[in-house]
């Protein structure tokens, strides 16, 4: 006895859940107008049992338009909606304070390389100030060890005892032959009347002179050093100027920073906030769709 056989096809999964639609839907709801940039121009998109009327908002997320369907309500208006608009005038402030952050950076930086070129060059002739210092002690130290006081100080002080030894000289020895006194004696005890006050002169002004160069020495040692504290007052104000700059310069690169990472910081705290629903449709999708769709009977026999 033989026989045949049939096959048919009956329908394995069941319809999809209509929670699993609506939430599709409204999932689709929240995210359509991020994706389609439709959030600020109008629009509709599916919405359940009715159509999704976006309407039309300005930058504020306010509604300025449309958005007549009651039954679906407008999107900046759910939570949703709100917050993200909320977070999107927070990244746009974000890169408009980064922009203006921006434009400050070349200025500091151009301050902060000013300064230390300033910076620099005080503290080189600082340098110069004190080696003239340096050489300075040097000539003082062997001045006041020899004592040798410079030959043309000397001989212009000099001159004037010349002048006048030669002249009370002169006037002595003519004094003597008009009295008629002309005996080596007397005229010895004159001459050295004149040689010793010559030579207290010579003694008097030697001391002048060296009193002389001390005090210039003095008054060019003050002078240096009047000149170094006025290279290091202006290297002082240089250099606090330069850390000024240089924390305004770490504070403005911070704030860029801080600027540049708004975006993403609002973007993981949005999607962390709403991943979870999203996981959860997501898996409760994949598990639906990937059920197979139909059984094969198959019948044996007549």
């Amino acid at each position: 006895m033989g026989g045949s056989s049939s096959t048919r096809q009956v329908r394995k999964r069941d319809p999809e859940p209509a929670e699993l639609t609506s939430l599709r839907n409204n999932l689709y709801g929240m995210l359509s107008p991020i994706i389609s940039g439709n959030y600020g121009s109008g629009g509709t998109i599916p919405g359940g049992s009715g159509e999704y009327n976006l309407g039309v908002f300005n930058a504020a997320g306010n509604q300025i338009g449309g958005g007549t369907n009651a039954n679906a309500g407008d999107w900046a208006n759910t939570t949703f909606g709100s917050d993200w608009l909320k977070n999107r005038q927070r990244v746009d402030s974000a890169l408009n304070q980064y922009d203006a952050l921006s434009k400050n950076t070349q200025p500091l930086m151009d301050k902060v390389l000013n300064a230390s070129e300033g910076l620099s060059g005080v503290s080189g002739k600082i340098e110069g100030v004190g080696d003239r210092q340096g050489r300075l002690s040097d000539e003082i130290l062997n001045f006041t060890r020899t004592g040798s006081v410079p030959s043309a100080v000397l001989d212009n002080l000099n001159k004037a005892v010349n002048s006048e030894l030669n002249k009370n000289t002169g006037s002595a020895l003519n004094d003597l032959a008009a009295r008629g006194v002309m005996n080596s004696s007397v005229a010895n005890r004159s001459l050295d009347g004149l040689a010793d006050s010559a030579a207290d002169a010579y003694a008097k002004n030697y001391l002048n002179a060296y009193n002389s160069v001390l005090s210039g020495y003095g008054q060019t040692n003050s002078a240096l050093a009047g000149t170094a504290d006025t290279y290091a007052k202006a290297a002082s104000g240089l250099n606090s100027a330069l850390t000024g700059y240089g924390k305004a310069l770490d504070t403005n690169s911070a704030m860029m920073k801080q600027a540049a990472s708004m975006p993403q910081t609002l973007s993981q705290a949005m999607m962390s906030q709403y991943e979870p629903v999203y996981q959860f449709w997501k898996d409760w999708q994949n598990s639906y769709d990937n059920r197979e769709d139909y059984d094969t009977i198959v019948k044996q026999g007549k």
